[in-house]
């Protein structure tokens, strides 16, 4: 079994990336082993262009749920999420960068893009945006971050940067990670984002691990907290909410850092 990389979250020593500390706000409550630094170079905001190339995540939706704590996969669910929260979570990343887009295919391809190494995983086991590869983030151990090629595809692309967003893990569960306690379902995910320069550099990494917002009291919800059942709209609903404020932490930490 692969294992997480040091998920670079907070960087390593040495390095010359400046390290922040974002404070985190909103519904969703950061897990208690997530990190809350963001690693990025000052020159990213002379930055004038950005393109997002690569966003993707497990092929399934984990069910965590239930009174004994009950395991399930359903699969294909990751598919469905971002059919559903696609659109409104690159939203997200297109709307903080300046003149951030998300290249079409026929312009990709044209490019040296398909020669950039794809995840470890096969391809059954990812869900990723139509057509985008699922570049790796350099988040798995036995995978690294290609920075001359995703510099050389930025060049290629006429952008000053290119954008990659990889979500490790999204589950939907009744279990708290900040807290280990037990409560309403609701979604859980693990992201990581990285910014590469045309010049081959790195000029943003960040992680978030966190609890979405809770599902809404109801006979239903109720019902299934108890019974430890979910269904695919529920879960991902309740995921791709989750997904949703994961990338507003992107958000509030781009504008507090480019704010003089």
């Amino acid at each position: 079994m692969r294992s997480l990389s040091s998920l670079a979250w907070p960087g390593k020593k040495g390095s010359r990336l400046k390290k922040i500390h974002v404070v985190l706000v909103g519904l969703a409550v950061l897990s208690a082993s997530g990190c809350r630094s963001v690693d990025y170079d000052p020159g990213i905001f002379k930055k004038q262009s950005f393109a997002l190339v690569s966003f993707y995540g497990p092929q399934n939706i984990e069910a965590r749920t239930g009174l004994i704590g009950g395991f399930e996969s359903m699969n294909g669910w990751g598919k469905a999420l971002l059919e559903e929260a696609g659109a409104e979570a690159t939203a997200k990343i297109t709307s903080t960068l300046p003149s951030c887009s998300v290249p079409r295919p026929e312009t990709l391809a044209k490019t040296s893009y398909s020669q950039l190494k794809a995840s470890f995983r096969p391809a059954d086991k990812i869900a990723s945006l139509p057509g985008l590869r699922p570049v790796p983030t350099g988040v798995w151990s036995n995978e690294t971050l290609d920075l001359k090629g995703l510099g050389n595809l930025a060049g290629e692309l006429n952008v000053d940067a290119v954008v990659l967003v990889e979500f490790i893990d999204w589950v939907v569960t009744d279990v708290y990670r900040s807290t280990g306690k037990k409560g309403s379902q609701h979604g859980w995910v693990q992201v990581q984002l990285i910014i590469v320069g045309a010049d081959g550099k790195q000029l943003w990494k960040q992680g978030v691990q966190l609890d979405g917002p809770d599902e809404d009291l109801s006979a239903g919800s109720i019902g299934r907290q108890i019974s430890g059942s979910t269904d695919k709209k529920t879960a991902v609903s309740r995921v791709h909410a989750a997904v949703v404020a994961a990338l507003d932490k992107f958000a509030v930490a781009w504008n507090a850092k480019r704010a003089p």
